[in-house]
């Protein structure tokens, strides 16, 4: 990285940020692992579940109340490297629980064992499962937003 391109206020906590490689593989793994381990904080009022549909590995969050018959589709970031869906869980069980829709949170392979179009793909499949369960989890499906974060906004803006 060129430190010149950097903000001169953020330079100096930036220069102590770990170096980090994703071309390897051992650190692309240890940094799944990582993502798929860590804790995540629980929104009382939600609930989450995990769904396995046709390939697609879906993170589901339900909230309580109902206030609405739209829906979320999240999709996560991660450069297409690494990432989970987890990792967003305190942003998708929140807005559950604010807005009082479901949330879909799809989960993706990544680069580079799985090149493109699996991640898309992926995210494909997971809408696919959102509108054939619409009805199921009482949301109109063209009331869905769909969204997602740095990598998870790119395939959500394809899928678009």
């Amino acid at each position: 990285m060129d430190i010149e391109i950097v903000d001169p206020a953020l330079r100096a906590a930036t220069l102590k940020l770990p170096a980090t490689d994703p071309s390897k593989a051992w650190l692309r793994a240890v940094i799944r692992i990582a993502t798929r381990v860590m804790r995540v904080p629980r929104v009382e009022g939600v609930e989450v579940s995990t769904v396995k549909a046709d390939g697609a590995r879906i993170r589901l969050y339900t909230p309580g109340e109902r206030r609405g018959d739209g829906a979320l589709f999240w999709v996560h970031g991660g450069g297409l490297l690494f990432g989970d869906a987890r990792q967003d869980e305190a942003f998708c069980a929140g807005t559950a629980s604010e807005l009082g829709i479901p949330v879909v949170s799809a989960n993706y392979r990544f680069a580079p064992e799985h090149p493109f179009p699996a991640p898309f793909d992926d995210v494909y499949g997971a809408w696919l499962w959102l509108q054939s369960q619409a009805a199921k989890l009482g949301v109109d499906p063209d009331r869905v937003v769909v969204a997602g974060e740095s990598a998870g906004g790119g395939l959500a803006a394809s899928l678009v």
